[in-house]
């Protein structure tokens, strides 16, 4: 990280962007946000939205980021534990402060 950046370096992958409890979360010194489909989509409409997740988790993952599932997100948690599993990596541990804990990445 350059001198002066901001940024957490924390990213939280969450299925509701509109769930209250990102507000104090998120912001130019919280958490980022990735997004995952919709807990209700079609399991095999949401293929491709969530190997772009896997993607961007990998990404994060590779430069030194703490990446966490928010609970929202947890119903995608066996998906994404296969795609990313494909790549050497573990599945995110869920957020403490919403979930049991999974392992570190």
């Amino acid at each position: 990280m350059e001198p002066g950046d901001c940024r957490s370096r924390r990213i939280l992958v969450v299925e509701d962007l509109d769930d209250p409890r990102l507000v104090a979360l998120s912001g130019p010194v919280g958490y980022g946000l990735i997004q995952t489909p919709p807990g209700d989509m079609a399991p095999d409409a949401a293929v491709a939205a969530l190997i772009l997740v896997a993607d961007q988790i990998e990404d994060f993952h590779h430069h030194g980021y703490i990446v966490q599932l928010f609970d929202s997100a947890a119903c995608w948690s066996g998906a994404l534990a296969q795609f990313l599993a494909r790549r050497g990596i573990k599945l995110p541990e869920i957020f403490p402060e919403t979930g049991d804990v999974r392992g570190p990445l």
